[in-house]
């Protein structure tokens, strides 16, 4: 049974998926992406209990339109490892991805901050051979994300050699 979230995204990968290539570990959006909805819906609450309804309409339709936006976000990227290469996308109509063989990795470099420390949360930037350099923001989990790269990239040199 394929998620909601799932059924927005898994397309792409499956559709761009090479013979023999099978989906080692998917990354997603952290939930936080949705903080300044949260932030205005808050502003919102305050309005209306200081008894300003203008204010408290326009920040509760402001609200709505950013989470909405996150939502879309969320469900709209993929973030794959496979036993070839690794996958980087987001968007549906403006379009942004990376698809890196595992043999053109120059590394994956992990960058948080404080709440992505604490979170759990943070933007990977991968670098290839030639210089493709992308980055990618609100990952969940990237520490766990760069392992699994890392631990593709060992296993496809290895059996390179052999």
């Amino acid at each position: 049974m394929v998620s909601e979230q799932e059924s927005f995204s898994v397309g792409y990968v499956n559709n761009n998926l090479m013979n023999g290539e099978t989906v080692v570990y998917r990354a997603k959006m952290h939930w936080l992406r949705y903080r300044w909805a949260v932030a205005w819906f808050l502003f919102a609450v305050v309005c209306v209990s200081a008894d300003a309804p203008v204010p408290a309409v326009f920040s509760f339709l402001f609200a709505g339109a950013l989470a909405l936006g996150a939502y879309l976000e969320i469900a709209t990227s993929e973030f794959v490892v496979t036993n070839k290469r690794v996958f980087l996308k987001q968007g549906i109509m403006r379009r942004r991805s990376t698809e890196l063989l595992l043999g053109k990795i120059e590394s994956v470099n992990v960058e948080q901050g404080i709440l992505g420390r604490l979170f759990d949360f943070g933007t990977i930037v991968s670098s290839g051979t030639g210089g493709t350099r992308q980055g990618f923001r609100d990952i969940a989990k990237p520490l766990l994300l760069r392992q699994k790269v890392n631990e593709q990239v060992d296993q496809s040199m290895t059996a390179a050699v052999h």
